[in-house]
C-alpha cells in the first residue's frame, strides 16, 4: 500500500468529483454569455485540470466536458484556457462525441446535448489556435462524426453533424488529407438517399451535405488540389491549358489503375454534388481522353460519359440545378464523341455506355419529341443535351458496322434500350433505327439474333397496343418497317439455311401478331 505523504490533502472519491463537476456545470449554465465573472473563470480552469481531463472514470470526463462547453459559451471567443488546456478540451470533446456511435448507450443523450451545444458556440474553431495539431484534431473529429452517422438509424444526427463539420472545414485554408480521405471514401461507399436500402447507413448523406456546403467556400480549392495531386502528381502544377502538352498531362498519373478508378468514382460523386468541387480536374480529364494508355482512356471515357449525361433533376436535387456539362464544356463532349471511333474496343464500348446515358437524359426532356421551333424555346440545358443526342444518333448507323462484334452488339443494345424506354426515345432515334436493326442480315449470328429480338420487342412496346386497338397510324405507322424487316429476314434465312427460322416465327407471332403474348393473347 502506498503511504500518503504527511500533510497532503486526501484525493476526492469518484462520487465526490462527479458531484463537484455537476455543481460547476449547473452554476456555469446559469451565467449569461459575455458576463462571466472571475469566479466563473476559476471554475472553468479548475475543470480543465489535467487530473480531471485524464481521469480514469468516464462520467468524470463527461461532466468535465459539460463544464468546459459552458465555459466556452460564456467567454466566447476567448475562453480562459491556455494552449495546452484548449488542446486537451478539444480532445475531450471528440472523445465524448464518439459516444454518438452507440445510440443505445447510457451516454448517448449527454453526447447529443453536447453536440448541439458545441455546434451552437462553434467550439471547434479553437482548432485553429492549436498550432501544429490542427490536422490531428480535424481528422479525429471527422472520424467521430462519420462513426456516429453510420449508427444514426433515426436520422437525428445528420443536421448537427453536418453543421459542425461544414463550419469547421469551411474555415480551413487547407483541409488535412487525413480528414479529406475518409470523407471521400465514405462518399463512394454509401449510396445516395434515393438508392439506399433501409439497412444501409446515412453517412454518405452527411458527407454529401457537408461537401455541398463547401462548394461555395474556400474549401473547394483544396479539394480540387487534392484530386489533382493524387491523380496527376506534379502535373497539376503545370499549365493545363497548353494544347501542345495535353498528352504529357494525360500520362502523368502516379497512381495504380485500381486506385485511379476509385478516385474517378470520387470525381463523379463530387461532380454530382457541385461542379465547383472538381472544376480544376476537367482540363486533365480532357487530356486523358487522348492518353496513350488504353486502360486509362477507357476509365476516363466511362467517367466523362456519366458526367456528360448527369441529370440533376433525376437525383432529387434542388429546383435550381447546376449547369449541364454538355453546355458548359462543349469541347469535352467533342472529345468524348471521338472515342466512339477509338482504336481500342473497350474504349468504344465505354463511349457507347456514356452515349446511351446521354440519349436517355435527352429523351427525358419535355421537348424531346417537339418540333425544331419548340426546341428553340426550351431551356439552354435541354437544348444542349438534345443537340448532343442528335450527334450521337448520326453515329448509330455508322458504328453498327464496327469491326468488333461486341461493339456492334452494344450499338444495337443502345438503340433498343433508348427507343423502347419511351415514345420520346423512339422519336429521338427513329430515323436511324431501320439501318441499325437492318444488321439483322449481318454475317455474325450473335448480331442477327440481337437485332431480331430487339426489333420485335420495340414493335411490341410501341406499335402492338395501337394495332390491337385498331389504330394503324401513329406508332404503328412509324414502326411499319419492323414486320417487313422480320419477314425479309425469315425469307433470307430459310432460303440460305442460316438458322434462326423457328425463333423468328416465335417473335413474329408473339411481338408482331400478339399471339400468345402476355397482354394480347
Amino acid at each position: 500500500m502506498r503511504r500518503r505523504t504527511a500533510g497532503a490533502a486526501p484525493q476526492p472519491s469518484r462520487t465526490e468529483t462527479v458531484e463537484k463537476l455537476r455543481g460547476w456545470a449547473q452554476a456555469l449554465s446559469e451565467a449569461v454569455q459575455g458576463q462571466g465573472s472571475n469566479e466563473h473563470k476559476a471554475t472553468v480552469r479548475a475543470a480543465a485540470a489535467a487530473d480531471i481531463l485524464r481521469h480514469t472514470d468516464a462520467e468524470v470526463r463527461l461532466w468535465a466536458a459539460k463544464c468546459l462547453a459552458e465555459g466556452l459559451r460564456i467567454f466566447a471567443p476567448e475562453p480562459p484556457l491556455n494552449a495546452r488546456q484548449r488542446r486537451a478540451a478539444l480532445d475531450l470533446f471528440v472523445e465524448q462525441l464518439r459516444s454518438l456511435a452507440q445510440p443505445r448507450g447510457s451516454s448517448f443523450q449527454h453526447a447529443l446535448g453536447l453536440l448541439e451545444d458545441l455546434t451552437d458556440i462553434r467550439a471547434f474553431m479553437l482548432v485553429f489556435d492549436c498550432e501544429g495539431h490542427e490536422g490531428d484534431l480535424v481528422a479525429s473529429l471527422v472520424a467521430a462524426c462519420l462513426a456516429a452517422s453510420r449508427a444514426d438509424d433515426r436520422g437525428v444526427l445528420e443536421s448537427p453533424l453536418a453543421r459542425l463539420l461544414a463550419d469547421l472545414l469551411g474555415e480551413c485554408d487547407d483541409i488535412p488529407e487525413a480528414a479529406l480521405r475518409p470523407l471521400l471514401d465514405e462518399l463512394v461507399a454509401t449510396p445516395r438517399r434515393h438508392d439506399r436500402s433501409a439497412a444501409q447507413g446515412r453517412s454518405g448523406d452527411l458527407v454529401r451535405r457537408v461537401l455541398g456546403s463547401l462548394a461555395t467556400r474556400n474549401a473547394a480549392l483544396p479539394i480540387n488540389e487534392f484530386l489533382n495531386r493524387v491523380l496527376y502528381g506534379d502535373a497539376s502544377n503545370r499549365d493545363c491549358a497548353a494544347q501542345a502538352e495535353e498528352e504529357e498531362f494525360a500520362e502523368a498519373s502516379l497512381v495504380s489503375q485500381e486506385r485511379r478508378e476509385a478516385l474517378l468514382k470520387v470525381v463523379y460523386e463530387l461532380y454530382a454534388i457541385d461542379a465547383a468541387l472538381v472544376s480544376r480536374v476537367f482540363p486533365h480529364l480532357h487530356a486523358d481522353l487522348l492518353s496513350k494508355d488504353a486502360s486509362r482512356r477507357r476509365a476516363v471515357t466511362s467517367l466523362v460519359g456519366r458526367m456528360l449525361a448527369f441529370n440533376p433533376q433525376s437525383q432529387g436535387q434542388g429546383s435550381a440545378p447546376q449547369e449541364l456539362l454538355v453546355e458548359r464544356f462543349p469541347l469535352l463532349l467533342d472529345r468524348h464523341l471521338e472515342r466512339l471511333e477509338d482504336a481500342d474496343e473497350g474504349v468504344r464500348i465505354a463511349a457507347w455506355e456514356g452515349a446511351q446515358a446521354m440519349l436517355l437524359h435527352a429523351a427525358s426532356c419535355g421537348c424531346a419529341a417537339a418540333s425544331a421551333s419548340e426546341r428553340a424555346a426550351a431551356p439552354s440545358g435541354e437544348q444542349a443535351i438534345l443537340a448532343a443526342a442528335d450527334r450521337i444518333r448520326k453515329h448509330l448507323a455508322e458504328r453498327s458496322l464496327d469491326p468488333s462484334e461486341e461493339v456492334r452488339l452494344k450499338v444495337v443494345s443502345v438503340a433498343a434500350v433508348v427507343a423502347t424506354a419511351s415514345p420520346a426515345g423512339l422519336s429521338l432515334l427513329g430515323p436511324s433505327l431501320p439501318e441499325v436493326f437492318g444488321r439483322i442480315l449481318d454475317k455474325r449470328p450473335a448480331v442477327r439474333e440481337a437485332c431480331a429480338e430487339q426489333a420485335a420487342k420495340l414493335y411490341a412496346a410501341h406499335a402492338l397496343p395501337e394495332v390491337s386497338a385498331g389504330r394503324l397510324v401513329g406508332r404503328a405507322e412509324e414502326l411499319c418497317w419492323v414486320p417487313q424487316l422480320l419477314c425479309e429476314a425469315f425469307h433470307v434465312f430459310s432460303q440460305g439455311r442460316h438458322g434462326h427460322g423457328a425463333r423468328l416465327e416465335e417473335l413474329l407471332e408473339q411481338h408482331v401478331l400478339g399471339c400468345g403474348a402476355k397482354d394480347f393473347g
